[in-house]
């Protein structure tokens, strides 16, 4: 897992809201993630939504949910302050 995250000129860690997903197997090998999600985070409803597809073997896509579900677990706890990690 990579915690590099990229920054705009300010400083401040990009961010784009996830709109949507999609996943599908991809010759019994891999699994296809597509990951949709808004250009600019400061119009909601989005009216422009960009996709990236990406392929995971499948250690991968079960650390990729481990890790979404103990972030998930993190993010619920009452007193706790979302810092990226």
């Amino acid at each position: 897992m990579t915690t590099d995250f990229e920054m705009d000129a300010a400083g401040n860690i990009r961010l784009f809201p996830l709109t949507g997903y999609g996943l599908a197997p991809v010759a019994g090998m891999m699994c296809l993630l597509k990951l949709d999600y808004a250009t600019d985070p400061k119009e909601w409803p989005p009216e422009t939504v960009q996709s990236v597809q990406l392929g995971v073997l499948p250690a991968a896509a079960r650390e990729l949910g481990q890790a979404l579900l103990r972030m998930a677990d993190r993010l619920e706890q009452p007193d706790q302050i979302a810092v990226p990690q």
